[in-house]
């Protein structure tokens, strides 16, 4: 994990109160206050030539120990210029390292090994999973009672236990209890068996060249969502990990991710899911606890005008690393509640790049939305971070409307050169209606942020 440094709100600024040559480890400042305990960092200059640095120690009116060039060049610096806590970039990569370090551990600690072999069980223990032969011995007491233990009136399991007739089952069955609660022989769920696990499937295509020796589920080119569909309803309820192979899927009706706990993941432009009808969602998660990740989803625009790459109306839900294009709207979010959206390429939509309604507790970060017809990223709701996402040549690269309790920090939003003259009076860089909200340290070349709300602090915005 990397080392996250403290902020301090709205980002103030100090000035050296000596110059300083390219060197130098220790920077007297006119503000101590302005910075945050040692260890942290510290940007001098205000532009595109700006250093920053990493100091280990603060005493009362100098930073000390300092190493020079964390990010820009190391250089000398005049007496009154500004220095300051501000968010750049080495913690924006670093937030998207650590959020990635813990998804991934997320992930692995849901996948259980690839295979067991006859007669192991698989089992969770000390944070790996293992296959492992279970011990020969048997039952050596039970109630009081030692020995050979047989069923007896008024144990718990007597009556299954003392009625279990002599059962046998075929290849690929196993013995369970039926419906009417007696022993039988029962087929096992497609993806059990020799060599896979019922809460992983695959997914593949005959037309890149997939068969059915390859895969649990084969699609054929058309209406793809029916298999992918039926790996999603064969996970247990618990969830598990549905993975698509490279190829070109062809969706007419909406992917549902629908059940908590799904993974649902690609290999990032290789596996391209393209909607092949008008309106439709070619993701639509409704579960909690689901991870979308690496699916490239394309909203064919040359054909359709109202087509959503992905959409999430459920809770506590992961989204890293997908691309949203040539659809009406790349992400849409609906009410959602405490999740993730990280590093989404969402560009040349019809409309937004993410549109965010409603939402609360989540977290934007890293995405791209370029090149869209109406904004970047539109949000609505409460108490959500947008952060170190590049907003670029959309007509709005941020719109916030009826947010409340937003962070808006670290954001690139930007038309064409980023001069004035790159926008007219109906295109801006961020737009804000709301009530106290932070947007603070976006670089919003050529056109400042347009606040109509009320108690928003704007502050070290670059304009």
């Amino acid at each position: 994990m990397q080392t996250l440094y403290q902020p301090i709100a709205f980002s103030p600024l100090a000035r050296l109160k000596q110059s300083i040559g390219e060197g130098d480890a220790v920077i007297s400042v006119d503000n101590i206050s302005a910075f945050p305990d040692a260890p942290n960092l510290a940007t001098i200059g205000v532009d595109e030539n700006a250093e920053t640095i990493l100091y280990t120690a603060k005493t009362e009116d100098s930073l000390s120990g300092c190493t020079r060039g964390v990010e820009g060049a190391a250089k000398r610096w005049q007496a009154g210029e500004a220095i300051g806590r501000n968010f750049t970039a080495k913690d924006h990569a670093d937030i998207i390292v650590n959020l990635q370090e813990v998804n991934q551990t997320a992930v692995s600690k849901l996948s259980a090994p690839e295979t067991a072999t006859d007669g192991q069980v698989l089992t969770y223990r000390n944070e790996e999973w293992k296959a492992e032969t279970p011990p020969e011995s048997g039952v050596s007491s039970f109630n009081g009672r030692t020995g050979a233990i047989t069923p007896q009136d008024g144990d718990y399991t007597a009556a299954q236990v003392g009625a279990i007739p002599e059962v046998t089952g075929a290849q690929g069955q196993f013995l369970g209890f039926t419906a009417e609660n007696v022993v039988g022989a029962l087929d096992a769920p497609k993806g059990g068996g020799s060599g896979k696990k019922y809460s992983r499937f695959v997914v593949g295509t005959s037309t890149a060249g997939w068969t059915s020796a390859d895969v649990d589920y084969l699609c054929d080119g058309t209406d793809d969502q029916v298999e992918i569909n039926a790996a999603i309803q064969a996970l247990p309820s618990g969830g598990g990990e549905v993975v698509i192979l490279d190829g070109t899927y062809n969706i007419s009706k909406s992917i549902a991710v629908n059940k908590v706990g799904t993974i649902l993941k690609g290999n990032r432009m290789s596996t391209l899911l393209k909607a092949m009808n008008d309106n439709v969602e070619i993701i639509k998660v409704t579960g909690n606890k689901c991870t979308i990740s690496n699916l490239s989803c394309n909203g064919n625009s040359s054909l359709f005008s109202k087509t959503t790459g992905i959409s999430c109306s459920g809770n506590n839900n992961a989204f890293i690393g997908n691309v949203c294009e040539s659809a009406g709207n790349g992400i849409v979010i609906y009410s959602t509640n405490n999740s993730i959206f990280i590093a989404n390429n969402c560009v040349n939509n019809l409309e937004t790049g993410m549109r965010i309604t409603t939402t609360s507790n989540s977290v934007i970060v890293g995405n791209s939305c370029n090149n869209n017809q109406k904004s970047g990223i539109t949000a609505s709701g409460s108490n959500n971070t947008i952060t170190g996402n590049i907003c670029k040549d959309n007509i709005t690269g941020i719109d916030g409307y009826n947010i409340t309790n937003n962070i808006i920090t670290g954001n690139v939003c930007i038309r064409g050169t980023g001069t004035s003259g790159d926008y007219t009076s109906a295109q801006h860089t961020i737009k804000i209606n709301g009530k106290n909200n932070l947007v603070t340290g976006n670089n919003c070349m050529g056109k400042s942020p347009v606040d109509s709300g009320t108690n928003t602090t704007l502050s070290n915005n670059k304009y």
